[in-house]
């Protein structure tokens, strides 16, 4: 989705930003975006779902705006799936990934969004965690969660008031959109 928008943002309105440029201009929109919303489209569950931007389109011109809205509803249906799946009684989640790996603006929102402490690895973390899993069965380490000591993390801690907005507005960012 984010890709999706740096594309239109170059062949729609011939605005040509990096990842890191939409990050910058999305760090100080409230969350909510202003009212403007995103939703990624089609799923399992609504297979008649539309893609794209919905709400207060009056920003949909505000490249901040539009790259918070897409993360929001990225990590709405993120957050739709893990409360299908019995949402974790843990204080803490772990990231991984290049949205969240590259991006402190994505991290915080799902901290934010989750209402949990989030580790984000700043590693590639598929390739290490193999390594670290196979050094632990080679007794290079004393058990895997020793093993699992050895990686590098960035913590992102909710903020309460933003988690209060993605609370109250939860049913909105459902991409509930007519």
């Amino acid at each position: 989705s984010y890709h999706w928008l740096r594309d239109y943002l170059r062949s729609e309105l011939d605005i040509h930003l990096n990842y890191q440029q939409m990050d910058e201009l999305a760090l100080p929109v409230p969350p909510g975006a202003y009212g403007l919303q995103f939703c990624t489209g089609p799923t399992r569950q609504d297979p008649r779902r539309k893609s794209g931007f919905y709400g207060d389109l009056t920003r949909s011109q505000d490249v901040g705006c539009m790259a918070r809205a897409v993360m929001e509803g990225v990590l709405t249906d993120l957050y739709e799936y893990y409360q299908q799946l019995g949402a974790s009684k843990h204080d803490v989640m772990v990231g991984a990934g290049n949205g969240l790996g590259n991006s402190r603006v994505w991290s915080q929102i799902a901290a934010d969004m989750f209402g949990k402490k989030m580790l984000v690895v700043n590693t590639e973390n598929a390739v290490y965690g193999a390594a670290l899993f196979a050094a632990s069965r080679l007794d290079r380490f004393r058990d895997l969660e020793s093993a699992a000591g050895k990686i590098d993390y960035s913590t992102f801690e909710p903020d309460r008031e933003n988690a209060a907005v993605y609370r109250e507005n939860s049913q909105n960012y459902m991409g509930k959109q007519t």
